[in-house]
């Protein structure tokens, strides 16, 4: 789906919240918000669209992440793998970072769970690189101390990962990863918080063009990493380069879905007209309800972008699947019907050959086709698929994911089939 905007004027101003005075419920232990000096590496929010859709994004979502948490379990664990320095300069003002956004919808939901008798303890640990901006992210939440289990870990995310997502097992868990570039994020990293029975959630925002730059310069083992494995090279536009709408959808399903890491995953590919930003923000959950709030959260702040892809693998396999499904109905009462035949008839439909399976399975349950050998276009001898006489006039997918019979539960072909 692709919503646009209006080129921003110039002197369009957004509100986004972010200059709330100090909350009289945390312990005043720095200057007011709005009236610190930031750190002299960060860039105003005035030329990051993207970084203030974010906070925003975050500001709106995190409350809502943290109440649910709380009812289902006693402890929480949130991670902000790239932390920064908890506030960004804002113009003449200060921004909050996504460490002090946390920790306020933290503390929110801590209160709410108190008036309600419950405990609940949320852990939060904020990784960041740099000596001197750990430093001063831990000045900008002394405020905290005594009130919330907060850590500032001073070290490299990748390496110190995976040390704190062991100590999350079995309890609820967001990790909130936003890198520069890409680089840093594995395959292997998503997954090890994937297979979990207890909520457990990542909220990944990388360069989308980033992707692009680093294939076009032959950068491809990171990406290979990033993607788990190499099949973004069947991702390849007609320039050569990774066509980014196809690769967010073939990394979207590998990330969530049936069979994949987590049950449910979106991308929300963005594009800033300000500064010719892409974003890519990808979700994995648990819940149908994440992906919905999420985006609502997203809503909240759409100045200066425009939604070029948002991405669902589910709703997109199911329009697909369909779409092929109608493309066969041209094969109806035929035989010797070969598989590059059935590709063929895709012209006008973006096909995957897991799409074209899983339309064929269906259609044989139902009884509408039948076939000599296994699938593929590879496989030896080639299948030849013969098309019953009659369909009926609608025919959709369930959406469940089909496995092809071993070849000793096949019926015989036909011969002359």
């Amino acid at each position: 789906m692709v919503q646009r905007r209006r080129v921003p004027n110039p002197g369009d101003q957004v509100n986004f919240g972010f200059d709330d005075p100090d909350r009289p419920d945390l312990v005043p232990s720095r200057p007011p918000i709005g009236r610190r000096k930031p750190h002299a590496s960060e860039r105003d929010l005035s030329t990051r669209p993207h970084t203030r859709l974010k906070l925003d994004s975050l500001a709106a979502y995190l409350p809502q992440w943290f109440g649910i948490a709380s009812n289902v379990s006693t402890d929480t664990h949130y991670i902000d793998a790239f932390a920064g320095a908890g506030h960004y300069p804002d113009g003449t003002e200060t921004a909050k970072g996504s460490p002090v956004i946390a920790c306020e919808a933290a503390l929110d939901a801590l209160k709410a769970g108190r008036q309600r008798g419950r405990t609940w303890r949320p852990h939060l640990r904020f990784i960041e690189r740099s000596k001197s901006t750990a430093m001063e992210l831990r000045a900008e939440l002394a405020r905290f101390e005594n009130v919330l289990d907060y850590r500032v870990i001073q070290g490299d995310a990748a390496k110190e990962l995976a040390g704190l997502i062991a100590e999350t097992v079995g309890r609820p868990t967001l990790v909130f990863i936003d890198p520069d570039g890409y680089r840093p994020v594995t395959f292997d990293l998503l997954g090890s918080l994937a297979g979990r029975r207890t909520m457990t959630e990542i909220l990944l925002s990388v360069d989308a063009q980033g992707i692009r730059r680093a294939h076009a310069r032959g950068e491809t083992a990171a990406l290979t990493a990033f993607s788990g494995g190499e099949w973004w090279s069947g991702s390849l536009g007609l320039d050569g380069l990774i066509d980014l709408r196809s690769y967010f959808r073939g990394l979207c399903s590998r990330l969530g879905g049936v069979g994949a890491l987590f049950p449910y995953a979106n991308v929300q590919h963005l594009e800033f007209l300000s500064n010719h930003a892409h974003r890519a923000i990808i979700q994995c959950c648990m819940s149908a309800e994440g992906p919905k709030r999420w985006i609502a959260a997203m809503e909240r702040s759409r100045a200066e972008l425009e939604v070029v892809d948002r991405i669902f693998p589910e709703l997109d396999d199911r329009e697909l699947v369909n779409a092929i499904i109608d493309r066969l109905r041209t094969f109806v009462g035929r035989g010797g019907v070969y598989f590059r035949d059935c590709i063929n008839a895709m012209s006008d439909v973006a096909w995957n050959e897991g799409d074209l399976h899983q339309a064929l399975l269906l259609l044989r349950e139902q009884g509408l086709v039948d076939w000599s050998s296994r699938l593929g276009r590879d496989a030896s001898p080639a299948p030849r698929f013969t098309f019953a006489p009659e369909w009926p006039e609608a025919l959709v997918w369930d959406g469940q994911q089909r496995s092809e019979r071993p070849a000793s539960q096949m019926a015989p072909a036909t011969p002359g089939r």
